[in-house]
Order: C-alpha cells, then structure tokens, then sequence
C-alpha cells in the first residue's frame, strides 16, 4: 500500500494517515479517523507554509474530508464546484454514500482525458494484473481508459457482502487508488 503514496507531500500524508486505515466503500464513520478541525487546521499550516499549491484549497480540504468519512462536509465542497476534479469527486462521494443513481449522474459528466483519470486507468491495470484479476482488469479497463461507471456498478453489488469479503478488500484497493492518483495530482502541480 505504501508505494501507492509514494509521491504524496509527506506532510499531506500525515493527515492521511493510510498505515491508520482507509476508507470503507460506504459512508460510515471510522472510529480513527481524524476529526474535521484538525483538518481544517493542519491544512491552513500546509497552505500557509506554501508546501501545497494555493489552487488546490478546495480539492485537497474535499478528499481528505472523504477519506475521513466526513460526507456531508465533503458533499458541501463538491456541491459549490463543477470543475472535472469536483465532478470526480463528486461521483466518488455519491458513490460511498450507496446513492448509485446520483454517482452515475455524476461520472456520466466526466471530462476522460484528465490526468488523473489516466493515472487510476494505470494503477488499476498494475493492481489488477499483479492480483490476476483479468476478468475485472478487462471490465474496469478498456482501450487504455479507466471506466468509473463499471467500478460503480461492482462496488454496488458488493455492499451486500460483509467487509470481510475479500472482493470487498479488493474493491477497497481501488477506491484507495483513486483517492492516492487525486492526492498525488494535487502534490505534482505548482
């Protein structure tokens, strides 16, 4: 798991805080997860001491607000934005809330050619073909292109499984690729 934040700000990753746990693929709370002042907090020293670009405010405070399991406050974020980043995590928020009907909503709105997306489509086919998932790796990859929708559709179905279940832990994987290619694109830009 370690290499998938390699290229995450090490002070970014504090608040992260992935050898702590990460997120379930539904919306409840985890009981270690930071509280939403101490990431509002750490964030402005981040900002203030320049070790994130400016622009990447919104987009940095609404994923670290949902890797917390803060949904409403995340949700809040998403709702004042309709840039590609937002769109995306906007999906992805809808997503973890079992509301697959607005999720799809939501990727159907996509711009594909974002980096970000071309960098999940990389680091599932890795994840996958390491693991010889070719049946998943050939559902969620197609002509070189991550497809969000397919992933949606997977993680739906699994909500009915324990979180035991290794699929579950599979899919968790992924969703924790998604989130570690945006916290990474937003380390990468000036």
């Amino acid at each position: 798991m370690n290499d998938w934040f390699k290229g995450v700000n090490e002070e970014l990753l504090k608040l992260i805080r992935p050898d702590v746990s990460v997120p379930g693929l539904d919306s409840k709370a985890r009981a270690d997860r930071l509280d939403s002042e101490t990431i509002d907090t750490e964030l402005h020293k981040l900002w203030h001491a320049r070790v994130l670009p400016e622009w990447s405010e919104r987009q940095t405070k609404c994923l670290l607000l949902l890797w917390h399991d803060y949904m409403e406050l995340s949700h809040h974020i998403a709702d004042e934005e309709r840039t590609t980043d937002f769109i995306y995590i906007h999906a992805m928020i809808h997503r973890r809330e079992g509301d697959i009907y607005n999720s799809r909503f939501w990727f159907r709105h996509l711009d594909m050619c974002h980096i970000v997306i071309s960098n999940i489509t990389k680091e599932v086919r890795t994840y996958l073909t390491e693991k010889d998932e070719t049946q998943l790796l050939d559902r969620f990859v197609k002509n070189d292109g991550w497809l969000p929708l397919e992933f949606l559709e997977e993680v739906s179905k699994a909500s009915k499984l324990k979180p035991s279940d290794p699929f579950v832990k599979l899919l968790r994987d992924i969703q924790t690729i998604e989130f570690t290619c945006w916290f990474k694109f937003i380390c990468l830009l000036p």
